[in-house]
């Protein structure tokens, strides 16, 4: 008998996975993004979005190694920090890492009790070039949310919608983009498609609302590789500041809706906020959004670049 008790209890040791950071704690790791671009002919430029601190998001010991000579430039727009390479002929390896400490937010939390300036509430109540605020992402606005009296139950109503009506769904043609009239339409996407249709449609409203690009991090293991991009939105109420929210995850896990209107998991960095970004130097047109390596060669995009993302918990 004691035997097949202890078989049970070795199991349970073994299957039970380990929480390295829960949602309800606050989180530090390290971040490594590398970056490579093989043997090209010409001047070649790259550009690689780098995090800032934030009332959230505390970054450390961001360190630069490559092969070349790199400067720092920002966006004139977003305030968003870019490592910029340049190299006449020849290969690119470059390798950035930073310790991140993150802050988890919990819904009823206060912004960070910014005051936006004119140009700032014109530029987050203003249109870009795939999040409108104008035909059916407006008229579905005013239809969900029209009648609500407030800038908070505006964003609430418009929240609940989205993750009631969107599907995350990468089948298909038009994901991906942060399309807010694909999203409408389709009621489909990932976190772009999501957070641009809220974005659109909160606008519309008249309440001041961003994107946020970052990598969500793993927090069942205490280290290894992130596929790919993550990302959010947040509001801003005056008087309290700007508010997190995050639709696409509280579609996945319903369970969460409430934690993610108004609070935010730590498990996850920031690197840029905004869209239609123009790098400093750049020739080709605005980046749609920023996370990515951009390259440039002889001044025409290229897709020379190849890139990964590792993490270890701290």
């Amino acid at each position: 008998m004691w035997l097949n008790v202890y078989r049970v209890m070795l199991f349970v040791a073994i299957w039970v996975p380990v929480v390295y950071a829960a949602d309800g704690e606050n989180r530090k790791f390290v971040f490594d993004y590398r970056v490579s671009i093989g043997e090209v002919s010409g001047h070649a430029k790259l550009w690689i979005p780098v995090p800032q601190d934030t009332a959230h998001q505390d970054i450390a010991g961001l360190n630069v190694e490559t092969n070349t000579e790199y400067t720092y430039v920002t966006d004139s727009d977003y305030g968003n920090r870019f490592v910029l390479v340049e190299r006449e002929g020849g290969g690119i390896d470059i390798a950035i890492n930073f310790t991140v400490t993150r802050e988890r937010r919990t819904a009823g939390d206060v912004g960070n009790s910014v005051t936006l300036s004119s140009e700032e509430r014109a530029r987050y109540l203003g249109a870009s070039r795939l999040v409108v605020i104008d035909g059916v992402v407006h008229k579905e606005a005013h239809r969900i949310a029209g009648g609500a009296k407030t800038t908070y139950a505006k964003a609430r109503s418009l929240y609940d919608h989205i993750v009631d009506t969107v599907r995350y769904d990468k089948s298909g043609k038009g994901w991906g983009r942060g399309d807010a009239v694909y999203a409408c339409h389709t009621r489909a996407g990932n976190c772009t498609d999501f957070h641009s249709l809220f974005i659109g449609e909160a606008r519309s409203l008249g309440v001041p609302s961003r994107f946020l690009m970052g990598f969500s991090v793993p927090n069942d293991k205490p280290s290894g590789t992130i596929s790919g991009y993550h990302c959010w939105a947040e509001f801003y109420k005056d008087g309290t500041g700007w508010l997190p929210l995050d639709a696409s995850e509280a579609f996945k896990n319903q369970r969460r809706r409430d934690e993610l209107f108004g609070g935010l998991d730590a498990n996850r960095v920031q690197i840029t906020v905004g869209r239609d970004i123009t790098l400093p130097g750049m020739a080709g047109e605005p980046l749609n959004f920023a996370i990515y390596p951009y390259v440039e060669v002889e001044g025409k995009v290229s897709d020379a670049a190849t890139y990964s993302f590792e993490y270890r918990s701290r």
